[in-house]
């Protein structure tokens, strides 16, 4: 016969493991194309064959949508949403995504033009800029602010003109320093029972709509 090599196989019925398969014994399966070895214990282990293994090394198309049942590592695992700080090899969930768009753009995932509640598309303020803080004070700490009420969801830049602020029941009032160069008032701020304070050496004006209770210190005014 010569030099004839031959495994178990399996032309017909279902694809997977042959039911039982000797130690260290081939079988190959042409339903599912997958190649399977016998283990010492006799049960089959798949070493191989269509849709069993992707290549390590080198570059491959995969075709067809792929669910992943744990978390998907690059170089850093994926949380279920990252914070501004990520590095540049993480995957940006959908609902990172959409809480950074929120804030930046007031939630208008589908605008047809413009940007940052400006003149174009279906922009309408951002409503999602929270202050929060159990012991900062500084409204220009992008830590302090939160795409939710409860504080949940760390926003990404400070207000924006057109945010509507709302402050939320922390440990400490924000201080907003209208001589800052990172000042931009927002379109509105309801600082609740929480309270806020500004402050200007540089004669300040504010003339946002402010409801609830606001303090006015040095030469910062308020003109509506």
């Amino acid at each position: 016969m010569g030099n004839i090599f031959k495994i178990k196989r399996r032309t017909t019925g279902a694809a997977g493991a042959p039911a039982t398969i000797a130690h260290g014994e081939l079988a190959f399966n042409e339903v599912g194309d997958a190649f399977y070895y016998g283990k010492a214990s006799n049960a089959s282990s798949s070493i191989g064959g269509k849709g069993e293994f992707l290549d390590k090394s080198t570059s491959q198309t995969v075709a067809g949508d792929k669910t992943f049942s744990n978390t998907v590592v690059l170089s850093s695992a994926v949380t279920v949403t990252q914070v501004t700080t990520a590095a540049d090899t993480y995957v940006a969930t959908t609902e990172f995504v959409q809480n950074v768009f929120a804030v930046l753009d007031g939630g208008n995932f589908d605008d047809a033009g413009g940007g940052g509640g400006g003149g174009g598309g279906n922009n309408t303020p951002v409503t999602g800029a929270y202050y929060y803080s159990a012991s900062s004070n500084d409204w220009y700490t992008v830590s302090n602010w939160w795409g939710d009420s409860a504080h949940t969801q760390q926003a990404t830049t400070l207000p924006l003109s057109s945010t509507n602020v709302v402050i939320v029941n922390g440990s400490v009032e924000p201080l907003v320093s209208l001589d800052n160069v990172s000042w931009v008032q927002p379109a509105s701020i309801n600082s609740g029972s929480v309270g806020i304070t500004f402050t200007s050496q540089n004669f300040g004006n504010v003339t946002c709509s402010i409801s609830g209770e606001a303090t006015f210190e040095g030469n910062s005014t308020y003109n509506v």
